[in-house]
């Protein structure tokens, strides 16, 4: 028996913590630091850090690419690039990746205008956290500068352009020439684009944001509160990051409140108020009392004329 458990003793019921367990960990739990979660990257910010990458080398231009690329699908930091504890999430490869034109034909990744023919892209997640395995999602081509179809384009075309022996195993963060010479994008590198973007491009605080707030989770976060903003539904958000759950909206920091700012009006506009049950309560008396008015009985509160 679990010595922090109750027994089983006259359906006091197995697995019951001990009340002084319980006001231990409640003790616990009150003295520990606020949750000090990263904050949720925006679509300026984005946008600028493709900006900023066009300066940088082949590896940040890779990174940057896809941070944005993962923005749109709302990955996970495993999934995308290279990080220090491999968990049971399989990483991104080359074949994961779809590509399909205008008629949602499939289009090869060897295709030398792949950027300009492909409207669709679909990712395929092999195994995840969740569990579920092979599932696919789907993302259309924006015509904007954010862009997931020729994001991961560009990832794509990079890497069987740089890798030597490339194939389709190949990961999507992989840009190494030499075996000996391993070039990775790992959660450092995301992390170091995304504060530097934050910290030479916002002098003024422009983005809202420091840039030690930021790390890799942002990009998940950022996704959700994008979605958010714009008023899809949790059931949306949910499928689109592949939350099992509700968990995500531990994302949806009151942040989003401070930028949209549509609640006070809202609230200020709201008019009186009415006891809906009250009203349906008395009606309901009223039609009793008329249908009984001929059988002498007078019902409670009705006053004939």
């Amino acid at each position: 028996p679990s010595p922090f458990h109750l027994e089983d003793r006259k359906g006091a019921g197995v697995g019951v913590m001990r009340p002084s367990i319980r006001e231990l960990l409640k003790a616990f739990k009150a003295k520990d630091p606020p949750p000090d979660r990263q904050k949720a990257v925006t679509a300026r910010l984005l946008r600028d850090v493709l900006k900023l990458a066009q300066t940088w080398g082949s590896l940040q231009r890779h990174t940057a690419d896809l941070i944005v690329g993962a923005f749109f699908f709302a990955m996970r930091a495993c999934e995308f690039c290279e990080t220090r504890e491999g968990g049971k999430t399989v990483p991104l490869s080359l074949e994961h990746i779809t590509f399909r034109d205008r008629r949602r034909f499939p289009i090869s990744q060897h295709n030398p205008k792949l950027v300009e023919k492909a409207k669709y892209v679909t990712i395929c997640f092999v195994d995840q956290k969740n569990g579920k395995k092979m599932d696919r999602r789907t993302q259309q081509q924006t015509n904007e500068v954010l862009c997931p179809v020729e994001a991961w384009a560009r990832v794509c075309r990079r890497v069987w352009r740089t890798v030597p022996g490339v194939t389709k195993k190949t990961r999507v963060f992989d840009l190494s020439k030499r075996k000996e010479d391993r070039r990775l994008v790992d959660s450092k590198l995301v992390a170091i684009v995304l504060q530097t973007t934050c910290g030479v491009l916002n002098p003024k605080r422009q983005y809202g944001i420091k840039p030690e707030e930021l790390g890799t989770r942002s990009i998940r976060s950022g996704a959700a509160m994008a979605l958010f903003m714009r008023d899809h539904t949790v059931e949306r958000i949910q499928i689109l990051g592949r939350w099992s759950s509700d968990a995500f909206m531990a994302y949806i920091r009151p942040q989003v409140l401070e930028w949209t700012n549509v609640m006070a009006k809202d609230m200020a506009r709201s008019k009186g108020f009415r006891d809906l049950y009250h009203r349906r309560e008395h009606q309901s008396r009223r039609r009793e009392g008329r249908k009984n008015w001929h059988r002498g009985v007078m019902p409670r509160f009705f006053l004939p004329r």
